[in-house]
């Protein structure tokens, strides 16, 4: 089970390890609110609706992480809690970068489209 931290929107740490930033309330009795949007989701679109003329050395799809949606941190940890959010993370050469968080199938969904675009050889010029 993911575990998800908050804090400071500066805080050093955030993105090494599975977190959400977090606004302070603005009153004593009022909600924390989401800093920024941590949910994302991931799509393939076909290229011909993206390009126009459609460049040779494109594949036929597109695909990527939209900006995200904001959710109320009740939410966002409910979520979080039953899985239906994890985080998703980057390998770098600093070691695992946390980004934000999406549903699992498109997490999965990101990492064969990843996958697919290593393994399919260029097309001929």
């Amino acid at each position: 089970m993911a575990s998800a931290w908050s804090g400071s929107p500066t805080a050093r740490w955030l993105d090494r390890v599975p977190a959400a930033r977090l606004y302070r309330p603005a009153g004593p009795d009022g909600p924390f609110s989401c800093l920024h949007p941590l949910v994302r989701r991931f799509s393939v679109v076909a290229c011909a609706e993206v390009c126009d003329p459609s460049p040779f050395w494109h594949g036929p799809v597109h695909g990527g992480w939209d900006h995200g949606e904001e959710r109320d941190v009740p939410q966002f940890v409910a979520a979080v809690l039953h899985g239906r959010l994890v985080p998703r993370t980057a390998i770098t050469a600093l070691g695992t970068r946390y980004d934000g968080w999406a549903a699992p199938e498109d997490v999965t969904a990101a990492d064969e489209y990843a996958a697919s675009i290593r393994t399919t050889p260029p097309a001929p010029a």
